[in-house]
């Protein structure tokens, strides 16, 4: 019931790994979900290594990124994906982004150059996204990935052997 209260009626994904979770327990998930709070113990520390700037420091990277996935064949893997006749748009695994949009781009609902410009607008979304969600992680220490690589892992490795774990950064 807690599970029902919390789930949207319209999404399917999260419904059926209730049921499933309770299927193959007889747990409801949300006594799942109660017992990670009230058990919540200091053997595991969130570390997030993330932009010190932000998303606006990752989109020339997201653009890169990609031109790079479409060099490598990314949209010959979509095509395949496509022309199998197995898959449609509509499918979990077709609303990733990239493979939404190049499947637009295959059935001709927008052009080439709107898809090359329609992903990396996704992926810069999705990941501002992440950093909110990521944000509400009151107990997570940040380390910014913009350090060099030695200075990132000098960092980390003052963090593991200092013992206290309950500063932010």
């Amino acid at each position: 019931p807690l599970s029902a209260i919390k789930i949207n009626k319209n999404d399917s994904q999260r419904i059926q790994r209730a049921l499933e979770v309770f299927e193959l327990t007889g747990l409801p998930l949300s006594s799942f979900h109660r017992q990670l709070v009230e058990n919540r113990s200091h053997r595991f520390v969130n570390l997030i290594i993330a932009p010190g700037s932000g998303v606006e420091v990752l989109r020339p990277r997201i653009g890169d990124r990609f031109k790079m996935m479409l060099k490598a064949g990314f949209v010959e893997e979509v095509q395949k994906l496509y022309s199998s006749g197995r898959l449609t748009i509509d499918m979990s695994s077709m609303k990733a982004i990239g493979y939404h949009e190049i499947w637009q781009y295959l059935a001709g609902d927008i052009s080439y150059d709107e898809m090359k410009v329609s992903v990396p607008i996704a992926t810069a979304q999705f990941a501002k996204r992440q950093m909110s969600w990521l944000r509400r992680w009151h107990d997570a220490t940040w380390f910014d990935h913009d350090l060099n690589f030695d200075k990132l892992v000098e960092a980390l490795c003052n963090f593991c052997s200092s013992g206290v774990h309950s500063f932010y950064n």
